[in-house]
């Protein structure tokens, strides 16, 4: 059985920690070497620089021993110029740049990594269906979506994965799309499931952003976030590890792994120390009476929030209403 905990391949672009190329092959490779084999990368990554990383490393590497997911509609051109389109002549072109750029003849999985309001969601899937007919793609999928976006993505049935922002603090799924998922055979491949590090063991720490690092822009790693979600993990969350023998981290990546709408995950990180930590999670079982402290940590930091601020989760931490 492959193991469920991917690698995702972001923070390899230095967005939130400085990381040399040198350094990021070897991360690369190293996961590799420790029986690594999702991986999950975009165009948009390093404008292009980190699928060409990607394709440098993984060329040693035989075909079946990885599985690679790239994105489409964020392109980049020849010149490494980002543009937006989900017109059926660019999503079928630029899938060519990305295997370039990949050094494969193939992904095992494209996805949307946002839709494109400007153009039919239909003209979009039929590009990339075609891609699939001719085996330049494996399988399809889309990103940053709703309900209604899904269910017109997947009309003819070939959605394998959708790829939305949740975590143990984000529970971006309405029951309804939950069941759309369970109903249809798709999965959830969650991202910001660590919620870029605040649901880890740095919660311990004296934690400072470097100057640059993407986090200082986002409204859900603001001070006052940094200061109710850190305590919260520190009083509520570590005990529950620590009982387990297991890290932060490895929690929140077990507890994902055992939804029932959750094939894999995949976790980026800079640092090669985590790779093994990570990996591991993906063997490691929770029992009921776990899962339901958990749930009732998370509840109970809901109610604190909604009775100190007067907010719902998602409003405290800033996110909107579709799925950020």
């Amino acid at each position: 059985m492959k193991n469920r905990v991917g690698l995702g391949t972001f923070p390899l672009a230095g967005v939130f920690s400085p990381i040399t190329t040198d350094d990021a092959e070897k991360l690369v490779k190293k996961f590799i070497d420790l029986g690594g084999y999702y991986f999950d990368t975009a165009p948009l990554y390093g404008n292009g620089e980190i699928e060409k990383l990607l394709g440098r490393v993984l060329r040693s590497v035989p075909r079946e021993n990885y599985y690679i997911g790239t994105k489409t509609i964020k392109h980049v051109d020849e010149n490494g110029k980002l543009f937006k389109s989900g017109k059926y002549d660019d999503v079928v072109k630029q899938i060519d740049n990305s295997l370039l750029r990949l050094n494969t003849d193939y992904v095992d999985l494209l996805m949307v990594h946002q839709p494109d309001e400007s153009v039919p969601i239909e003209e979009t899937l039929k590009a990339m269906e075609h891609l699939q007919k001719v085996g330049k793609v494996k399988e399809l999928a889309v990103s940053n979506v709703d309900l209604d976006e899904l269910k017109e993505y997947n009309q003819t049935g070939k959605i394998k994965y959708v790829q939305n922002r949740f975590s143990l603090i984000s529970r971006s799924l309405s029951p309804e799309f939950e069941k759309y998922l369970l109903d249809n055979q798709i999965y959830l491949l969650p991202y910001h499931l660590l919620e870029i590090g605040l649901l880890t063991g740095i919660a311990f720490e004296k934690y400072k952003l470097r100057e640059g690092d993407l986090r200082e822009k986002l409204s859900y790693w603001s001070n006052e976030n940094q200061k109710v979600i850190f305590e919260w993990v520190r009083n509520s969350l570590a005990p529950i590890s620590k009982k387990l023998g297991i890290t932060i981290g490895q929690l929140n990546q077990a507890w994902a792994l055992h939804q029932s709408f959750i094939d894999y995950i995949v976790v980026g990180t800079t640092n090669p120390e985590y790779l093994q930590i990570n990996l591991n999670s993906s063997d490691i079982k929770l029992n009921r009476e776990t899962l339901a402290e958990i749930e009732t940590v998370y509840k109970k930091l809901e109610e604190n929030i909604k009775q100190k601020y007067g907010q719902t989760m998602r409003e405290f931490r800033g996110l909107n209403e579709k799925f950020y």
